[in-house]
């Protein structure tokens, strides 16, 4: 227990170390070495965790992504609280958000994403559902959870891709406006449908 500890707290020190480092570099030019150096540790210490620089970076935005979900659970708030939420995160975190999407690629930061906006989504079909007289199926609720959270997901990338041209409150109401509009609206008729 005290080794898997002291694992976690390594790991950490070298995602901490990262996450500075890409402030003051291009994620290409930083090396093992500068990490190992910022850690003080050994580079055998570096591989015994991570495969390479990449590897790291992974783990790092995953930890980030895994923290912003625990820390709004936490808070309790609103769907529209989440949004903005996330969207304050990668505001606040853009230099590490555009890293992780320009070295790790779209495909892998939407997939870290759809991890665990699937709850989220769920949460947001169970509430619509909440007034229906005619329960929706959980096949179908699965469904349109697979199917709104790549949207949102993509949207996310998008909103890092494109974060200096875009107004957070505006595409906050974008999202809010299509997620729950395109929600309700199919929900209403899978209603309908007894779907």
């Amino acid at each position: 227990m005290a080794n898997d500890l002291q694992s976690v707290e390594t790991k950490n020190k070298m995602g901490d170390a990262l996450k500075a480092q890409v402030y003051t570099k291009v994620f290409s030019k930083i090396t093992v070495g500068d990490i190992i150096t910022s850690c003080n540790i050994n580079r055998n210490t570096f591989y015994y965790h991570f495969e390479n620089m990449y590897d790291l970076l992974y783990w790092t935005y995953e930890r980030e992504i895994q923290n912003i979900v625990t820390s709004f659970r936490a808070a309790n708030g609103t769907i529209p609280q989440a949004l903005d939420f996330i969207l304050s995160y990668i505001d606040q975190n853009i230099t590490l958000c555009q890293t992780a999407y320009e070295s790790l690629g779209e495909n892998e930061l939407k997939n870290m994403y759809e991890r665990d906006l699937k709850d989220f989504i769920s949460i947001i079909i169970d509430f619509l559902c909440q007034n229906f007289s005619n329960p929706i199926s959980e096949d179908f609720k699965t469904f349109l959870t697979f199917n709104f959270t790549s949207m949102l997901s993509n949207q996310i990338a998008w909103y890092i891709k494109y974060n200096k041209e875009l107004d957070k409150s505006r595409f906050c109401d974008y999202i809010q406006t299509t997620l729950f509009s395109s929600l309700n609206a199919t929900l209403q008729e899978a209603e309908k449908k007894n779907l």
